[in-house]
């Protein structure tokens, strides 16, 4: 059986093994010798398993471009597994579906998606989240720990790019064009006064921010796949029911809802 401590499932849980290493959720899956009849228990594991990889596969589209293409061998799997860990905790104990709430995607926040290069280990601090009225705020507060980011060798500037994508999980569709903001910091110049950004969030959307670091030389990008920051800020989901009120574009996300 498997436990849920808050953040992290271990055990056994269907067909799968969760498990944690270097603080990293592992979902793996568990042999089975000859022939087992599925259990209810097994079908929700395998349809979480299933749900994670096509709802992975569509989050990671909404950033691609902006990330371009750029990585690491891992990134996908660690993904589905932190998916199917949010997942997995939503089921709805008195029927079939899902429950979600504000923040059944937290466990997404801090995600890197290059391990290689994690942007903890350059900015030693993220900025607040804040979900209010449909107004998603990112933004640095004046305090006694300001954040400082750390230039790898012959960077002279880096271009912080943030990008919130959105997710319809009750309908299956997710936003074509994401809004994005960007600034360029000059190495030793100070950030907490830099960011700043609003951005609109629609009733009933999942809107996971991410940040990206782009380091230049002049104009030279020096991101490799070895070195490719980016982190998921949060992740939330706003209160109400979508209607469609607003200039966004959508995309379907064929054979994927959670109504």
């Amino acid at each position: 059986m498997a436990i849920f401590d808050g953040k992290f499932l271990k055990g056994i849980l269907g067909d799968f093994i969760f498990k944690v290493v270097d603080g990293v959720q592992i979902v793996s899956k568990r042999p089975v010798p000859g022939t087992m009849k599925q259990t209810l228990e097994t079908k929700k594991a395998s349809e979480n398993f299933r749900k994670s990889s096509m709802l992975g596969k569509h989050v990671r589209g909404i950033f691609h471009n902006t990330n371009g293409g750029m990585n690491e061998t891992s990134y996908v799997f660690r993904f589905t597994s932190a998916l199917t860990t949010a997942l997995t905790t939503c089921e709805n104990p008195t029927k079939t579906g899902y429950l979600f709430k504000r923040n059944s995607f937290g466990n997404l926040a801090g995600f890197e998606f290059n391990i290689k290069s994690p942007v903890k280990k350059i900015l030693n601090l993220k900025p607040k989240i804040e979900l209010n009225q449909g107004i998603m705020k990112i933004v640095y507060y004046e305090s006694d720990n300001a954040p400082k980011l750390r230039f790898p060798k012959h960077a002279t500037q880096c271009k912080l790019t943030f990008v919130v994508g959105l997710i319809r999980l009750k309908d299956g569709k997710r936003i074509l064009n994401p809004e994005k903001y960007s600034i360029t910091l000059k190495k030793n110049e100070e950030l907490i006064n830099l960011i700043d950004f609003s951005f609109k969030i629609p009733d009933g959307c999942l809107s996971i921010a991410v940040l990206f670091l782009g380091f230049y030389n002049g104009i030279t990008l020096l991101n490799s796949k070895s070195f490719n920051p980016a982190v998921i800020c949060d992740a939330i989901l706003s209160p109400g029911t979508f209607t469609n009120q607003d200039n966004h574009s959508w995309m379907e996300m064929p054979g994927l809802d959670f109504d």
